[in-house]
């Protein structure tokens, strides 16, 4: 009896390696269901850069890699937008809003690097394997490692 492909799997190709759904005929729910949220370009880009680099933001600021298309944007800024004009009221409150986010980020142990990894495969999803898939994406793989 073949078994029940996971909600963002469309289908298995050839060689049995899964065909992820295309995610603009999705729902939300959907989205929401295979594990993804909402969030801002610039932190989805940061976040990207951050695990190639092993998971070191130091390692992110030194990134030499310039022909990646997220190089100008690894520090979490559009470096091609326009320089805005802040009032002393806006700053303020950028500036309370960046601390209470800070607070946030820090005091949530589902933030920590070493949980996000296990975070990013939702409950219930086990994350296949793929001969044509590199280790660094085989779970396979990086169970073997980490042993």
């Amino acid at each position: 009896m073949m078994e029940a492909l996971a909600p963002h799997v469309e289908r298995l190709d050839e060689m049995g390696c899964p065909i992820g759904r295309d995610p603009r005929q999705m729902s939300a729910a959907d989205l929401e269901a295979a594990g993804h949220r909402k969030e801002p370009l610039l932190r989805l880009i940061r976040r990207n850069c951050i695990d190639c680099a092993g998971g070191s933001e130091a390692e992110v600021r030194r990134c030499s890699l310039i022909r990646c298309p997220f190089w100008p944007y690894r520090m979490s800024t559009n470096p091609f937008a326009a320089e805005r004009e802040l009032s002393e009221a806006q700053r303020t409150a950028l500036a309370t809003a960046a601390a209470a986010r800070k607070r946030a980020r820090f005091s949530s142990p589902a933030s920590t690097p070493a949980t996000l990894e296990a975070a990013e495969a939702p409950a219930g999803i086990a994350v296949a394997s793929c001969p044509s898939v590199g280790p660094k994406h085989d779970a396979a793989t990086q169970e073997s490692e980490a042993a």
